[in-house]
């Protein structure tokens, strides 16, 4: 009865690891198949469960079964102080970021102690029987001999001989960026437009923040990295901080804009159908409660200036656009179409979401009335906070139609004093912010203010025309032309299925609307666009035979 529960227990446990290497990729993928409704990896369980059962024709020595067991637990041991002196030697910000600190030369003395101890426990366990060796080398996933030569299979699969066109190009392998250390990757992300990933520092500062809310001085301290972040975002954007407001969300923003600029029934709005979804939708809306809403229509992927121009030739209140499309990544000339609206008589409103963050911009120049973003894209936090931009002189045309604490200049609670803050937030700060997002952006925008952000865009380049470049040999459209932002999309018929396999081969873009979308970001190598181009390639063919 003790064996079977413990080879119940095991299988189980064991099955998953197999299914988590097989979508890794260092199995083979056929374990990390799903079947049913349950999603149960049928083959992973059969495989550990059958590994189990030929373990119990091992021998029954307890010496055997004692180094059988703890080999690998002492090679685990050996590698993390390999890691040690790593880190150690050449990781100082590892160091510094842990909880436990210990000098330098005292984590390396105790990973070389470390690393000795388990050498020679290593050593004296083969003196004694050699055969639990030869066993989990046998057992080895990736250099021994079961794994030799799926690793050799692998290879080959990393340029398969049917591939379309005789050009397919991939370049020579590249070690992840320097970027790529501050982020734990899990498989290929080329989705920062749907959600960047948070680095570890973010992280870090997340958990520091949570770590001090069982002190009293929370409150103080938390006040302190609000000012900071709106200081450090006004900086990234070029503006005065008394201009920036904290809001929940950018569409929330957008909201208040429309509503503190009095548009209603007979108002006129002037709109393009590469906005934001959830903009689009406010507006049609707003149409339906009498508010005249022009959307420009976008030819082939691009909203063109003349096409703008002739729908502000009626007036209008406000032009509302998106910075960088979500939707095809088309980017719009911003001074361009300040200049053309004021004209005209018209308030802008930008949507900053899928640019700020990946571009460099200076709002102050650019001539726009308001501007916001949420900070989950490109500002690398997280859901929940963003900001809203309001120029100073357009300020006074706004009127206020939320209110709360945030908008006076004494806000502890008790105070009967009425007087408002100055500048954006004593119109439009209205509840509590989230300080776990705060702490997130006090990390990202600390980044983001000190980096050269054209650099990035320079070496983000040459990752978006590999994409293209790969795209069109698969025969793969793009939706809209380049326009040196972070997002290029293709059109797809069929998403679901390409999206499908994507995920099962654990490579991340946007499949929807019948189109597939990229977004490089910052720790992007040409690998993992070579990743993800050889799943489109197998899946893309397998609907072709489908369709055939």
């Amino acid at each position: 009865m003790s064996l079977a529960k413990s080879l119940n227990a095991s299988f189980l446990i064991f099955s998953r690891a197999f299914y988590a290497m097989g979508r890794a990729g260092v199995m083979p993928p056929a374990l990390a198949q799903l079947w049913g409704e349950a999603a149960v990896p049928r083959v992973a369980i059969i495989v550990s469960f059958v590994c189990l059962v030929v373990g119990l024709c091992l021998p029954s020595n307890l010496v055997f079964l004692f180094l059988a067991s703890n080999i690998p637990t002492i090679l685990k041991y050996l590698t993390v102080c390999l890691c040690g002196v790593k880190v150690s030697k050449w990781r100082p910000d590892v160091l510094a970021a842990a909880r436990m600190r210990l000098g330098g030369t005292s984590v390396l003395a105790l990973s070389l102690l470390g690393a000795a101890t388990a050498l020679g426990l290593f050593v004296l366990g083969y003196e004694t029987d050699w055969r639990p060796y030869a066993l989990i080398g046998v057992w080895g996933d990736r250099y021994a001999l079961l794994g030799l030569p799926f690793e050799a299979r692998r290879d080959r699969l990393i340029v398969p001989d049917d591939l379309p066109h005789r050009g397919w190009h991939r370049p020579e392998p590249t070690v992840r960026n320097a970027f790529g250390r501050h982020f734990r990757l899990h498989g290929v992300w080329l989705d920062s437009a749907y959600q960047h990933p948070m680095s570890l520092e973010s992280i870090q500062a997340i958990q520091d923040y949570l770590a001090c809310r069982t002190n009293a001085a929370v409150a103080s301290h938390a006040k302190r990295e609000q000012d900071r972040v709106q200081s450090l975002f006004a900086r990234l954007v070029n503006v005065r901080v008394n201009e920036i407001a904290f809001v929940p969300t950018a569409t929330t923003a957008e909201n208040l804009i429309v509503s503190a600029l009095g548009i209603k029934a007979g108002s006129r709005i002037v709109t393009d159908d590469l906005h934001y979804t959830g903009s689009l939708y406010m507006y049609r809306q707003l149409r339906m409660a009498g508010v005249e809403v022009d959307v420009v229509r976008a030819r082939q992927g691009v909203v063109h200036l003349e096409d703008v121009r002739a729908a502000l030739a009626r007036g209008a209140t406000l032009l509302a656009v998106s910075w960088i499309s979500a939707w095809n990544g088309h980017r719009h000339d911003l001074a361009a179409l300040s200049a053309l609206a004021h004209d005209r008589g018209a308030r802008v409103y930008v949507d900053l979401m899928q640019g700020v963050g990946a571009l460099p911009i200076d709002l102050d120049a650019s001539g726009v009335d308001f501007a916001a973003t949420s900070s989950y894209k490109w500002l690398m936090a997280d859901l929940g906070l963003g900001f809203l931009y309001v120029r100073g002189s357009a300020l006074p045309e706004l009127t206020a139609t939320q209110f709360g604490a945030r908008q006076l200049a004494t806000s502890d609670g008790a105070s009967r004093d009425w007087r408002t803050r100055p500048g954006t937030a004593g119109k439009f700060e209205v509840g509590s912010v989230s300080n776990i997002v705060v702490a997130a952006l006090t990390s990202s925008l600390e980044f983001l203010t000190s980096v050269d952000l054209d650099a990035i865009v320079a070496a983000r380049q040459p990752i978006l025309e590999h994409i293209r470049l790969e795209a069109a040999r698969l025969g793969l459209k793009q939706a809209g032309c380049a326009s040196h932002g972070p997002i290029v999309a293709f059109h797809c018929a069929d998403c679901s299925s390409v999206k499908a396999a994507l995920q099962q081969a654990g490579c991340y873009v946007t499949c929807s609307e019948h189109r597939i979308r990229f977004a490089p970001t910052l720790f992007n190598t040409a690998d993992d666009v070579d990743a993800v181009m050889r799943v489109l390639h197998k899946a893309l063919g397998q609907l072709t035979g489908r369709s055939s």
